[in-house]
């Protein structure tokens, strides 16, 4: 079969950050990731890059909310935000402004 004949799966992303739903992505179904999957992505609510959790069906969604809930996910966040404001040109990315981005 050709590339086009693929089954094809669109998955849901939740932020570690905020815990909110972002921006779905289709997979190919030769492509899928495992359970847990992390993705580094732009968040529209929190306004930060930071990971997001691949989730496949309502169960991993249930899982991952019951996780962000009990604090699993914020050592990691926080690290991530450090990381980020410690580092100009993705502070200036993320803020809209252009010092030291060429």
């Amino acid at each position: 079969m050709g590339k086009n004949c693929r089954d094809w799966d669109t998955v849901d992303f939740y932020c570690i950050n905020c815990g909110n739903k972002s921006i779905p992505l289709a997979r190919a179904g030769n492509k899928r990731k495992g359970k847990g999957h992390r993705k580094n992505m732009y968040c529209p609510t929190c306004r930060h890059t930071v990971n997001h959790v691949e989730c496949r069906n309502i169960y991993e969604v249930e899982e991952f909310l019951e996780d962000f809930k009990n604090g699993v996910y914020q050592d990691e966040a926080r690290a991530e935000l450090e990381y980020e404001e410690g580092n100009p040109r993705l502070s200036a990315l993320c803020s809209g402004g252009s010092a030291g981005v060429r």
